[in-house]
């Protein structure tokens, strides 16, 4: 599987996987601000921080996003409206790709939106030569847990996540 550069239906849905513009600094701000109320415990920023940037720093995150140097943004979105995004970020060594600010609004959970969002980080991740994908998730996030061990991510250590430093595993993907 390519990372998609253009809008992909996700299999059996409604819902639409596409790579962040550069002109979606907009939409990735609503969904940001959107998933750090949802799940503060899941995100190293909190909502008042993110509540502070400046346009020019959403602006510049979208970018980045679009440009996929060293990161790359996701949307799914139905009929125009985003239900969920997810980022990866790309080490300076260039081997190892976190998958950052994966978020599905509540009401469309388990559609498989996370999955293709999942998929579409790990293939950006191979496209950029990255060997091994990592995140971290919230012990008390049994869902997540599941689909990341079902897509082969195994789980490698014990870490904290969120501004609130809770108590969450570190999960690898090793990439082939």
């Amino acid at each position: 599987m390519n990372a998609p550069s253009s809008a992909q239906r996700i299999h059996g849905t409604d819902f639409e996987l596409r790579a962040i513009a550069a002109d979606d600094w907009e939409l990735a701000k609503c969904v940001r601000l959107a998933a750090l109320a949802d799940a503060p415990d899941a995100f190293e920023a909190t909502l008042a921080e993110e509540l502070e940037l400046t346009e020019e720093c959403w602006r510049a995150r979208a970018r980045a996003h679009a440009e996929g140097q060293t990161s790359r943004g996701f949307f799914v979105l139905r009929e125009n409206v985003p239900c969920g995004m997810a980022v990866g970020v790309l080490d300076e060594g260039a081997r190892r790709v976190t998958l950052n600010a994966m978020w599905v609004a509540e009401n469309v959970r388990r559609r498989g939106i996370a999955r293709a969002l999942v998929q579409a980080v790990c293939a950006w991740a191979r496209e950029r030569g990255a060997q091994e994908v990592m995140l971290a998730v919230p012990q008390s996030s049994r869902a997540a847990r599941a689909l990341y061990a079902a897509l082969g991510f195994q789980e490698c250590a014990a870490t904290t996540c969120g501004a609130r430093r809770s108590p969450a595993l570190r999960m690898r993907l090793q990439l082939s």
